[in-house]
């Protein structure tokens, strides 16, 4: 769902009209705040990592005497281990993911990755050691997968990850309820958006028809 057919559902659930609003129009730039800060709660819900919000980096290179990879723009948070591949497209090695303090209290010699930075200049995957020229692994390709930020809407076209927009939907029209001081719609639209959040959270942990849903070993560790 674009943008411009969320915007359309507000329009028709406050205004009960099928007209649409400008992109340019103080209205529509207004709900749009009111849209992304309803996205900002479902991505931010405590105690959830959504399914639709995993990605996986993997075009880089082991390059020798560089030990930082920058992360990619959307990066909130590492997904496991960081895995290298050879020239033939198989895992050659597996690193353990640590985090930063415990990097430097562990042997320099083995080998892992941590990831650093922070939101406003960006997150850095580091290898250490770093990477030497007689190593066998230089050109090897890195993969990790990571949690990512939620697609803002930023555009008429624009579309997010959330699985149901309906929770963007009626949170904003709540929003707009509360501001006209109509306590009895905005309690209306709320409820309604509560049970959208809750539909998504029963479908974030159905488990998958058919499938051993155990977790499986993780294997060794890294350079098997």
């Amino acid at each position: 769902m674009t943008e411009q057919d969320i915007q359309n559902a507000i329009q028709a659930l406050y205004e009960a009209t099928a007209d649409t609003l400008s992109s340019s129009d103080d209205d529509y730039l207004t709900r749009r705040q009111l849209i992304n800060r309803a996205l900002h709660r479902w991505e931010n819900t405590p105690g959830y990592f959504w399914d639709s919000l995993w990605a996986q980096k993997g075009d880089q290179t082991v390059v020798a005497g560089t030990s930082a990879y920058a992360a990619p723009a959307n990066f909130r948070r590492p997904g496991g281990f960081v895995d290298l591949y050879d020239t033939n497209g198989n895992r050659a090695i597996r690193l353990r993911v640590v985090k930063p303090n415990d990097a430097q209290a562990l042997d320099p010699k083995a080998q892992l990755a941590y990831f650093t930075g922070d939101p406003i200049n960006g997150y850095f995957l580091n290898l250490s050691p770093v990477p030497a020229s007689g190593d066998s692994y230089i050109g090897y390709t890195i993969k990790y997968n990571y949690y990512k930020k939620a697609t803002e809407y930023t555009a008429s076209t624009s579309v997010s990850e959330i699985p149901d927009p309906e929770y963007v939907i009626h949170s904003a029209v709540a929003e707009l309820w509360k501001n006209d001081r109509n306590m009895a719609s905005y309690q209306s639209s709320l409820a309604e958006a509560e049970e959208r959040l809750k539909g998504m959270q029963i479908a974030q942990f159905s488990e998958i028809d058919w499938q051993d849903n155990s977790i499986p070993d993780a294997g060794d560790g890294f350079g098997y």
